[in-house]
């Protein structure tokens, strides 16, 4: 079976249940020494994690640690500005 096919058919989650994801990839995040703050923004959530960063592709984004050599180029730099 296919890796895509098989995703398709795990049960959707609650929003409540992702949340609880959300708070143990959190915990571990800590576990590891990362800064973890949280701040409520109206019924926002908002995260910063000190000692990481996003890296957004073309076509896709990921999150990796500050001391992984990036992987895109930083926004910008692939149509030549800087």
């Amino acid at each position: 079976m296919s890796e895509t096919k098989r995703k398709r058919e795990l049960p959707a989650l609650s929003r409540q249940q992702t949340i609880e994801l959300l708070a143990s990839a959190v915990n571990y995040c800590q576990q590891s020494g990362l800064v973890v703050r949280a701040l409520n923004n109206g019924n926002n959530l908002v995260l910063t994690i000190e000692g990481a960063r996003v890296e957004i592709g073309e076509q896709s984004a990921r999150f990796v640690a500050d001391d992984v050599p990036a992987s895109f180029p930083a926004r910008g730099e692939a149509d030549g500005e800087k």
